[in-house]
């Protein structure tokens, strides 16, 4: 079974998680994890979480900030732990996993490139010239 966490500083995994849902609907397969807005202790948080784990299913987790503290806390769970760390997230990577049983690490890869292709300066797409054909109308 995929399982997805989506580990984040504050109600950020919370607030991508209500868009999701107004989009998808509720899924059962994924976990949150807001750190720092309470006083529980981040990496006993995260040890938990890792242990409730069964190692048939796949695991991703998805945190907010590459050299953030929730990355790092998730990091070394690499070494003993079967999963993939993902860190960076955005609504169409959640949204394209949605429905998903499994992936593997080639599928992560593209949904990371496709989420990152999401990201976009509109102003610039905008302004770009477009090109014009031979009948008058542009392309």
């Amino acid at each position: 079974m995929l399982k997805i966490c989506i580990a984040t500083h504050g109600h950020y995994s919370s607030g991508i998680y209500s868009s999701f849902q107004l989009i998808a609907g509720a899924k059962e397969n994924i976990d949150l994890i807001e750190a720092y807005i309470n006083d529980d202790n981040l990496p006993d948080t995260i040890a938990a979480y890792m242990a409730r784990q069964n190692p048939a299913d796949t695991l991703i987790v998805f945190t907010d900030l590459l050299g953030g503290s929730v990355n790092q806390a998730f990091a070394p769970y690499l070494q003993t732990h079967d999963f993939h760390l993902v860190t960076g997230i955005n609504l169409a990577m959640l949204l394209e996993l949605a429905f998903m049983d499994e992936i593997d690490a080639d599928g992560i890869r593209r949904i990371v490139d496709n989420g990152r292709a999401q990201i976009v300066y509109v102003n610039d797409l905008l302004s770009a010239p477009t090109e014009s054909t031979d009948d008058g109308f542009e392309d």
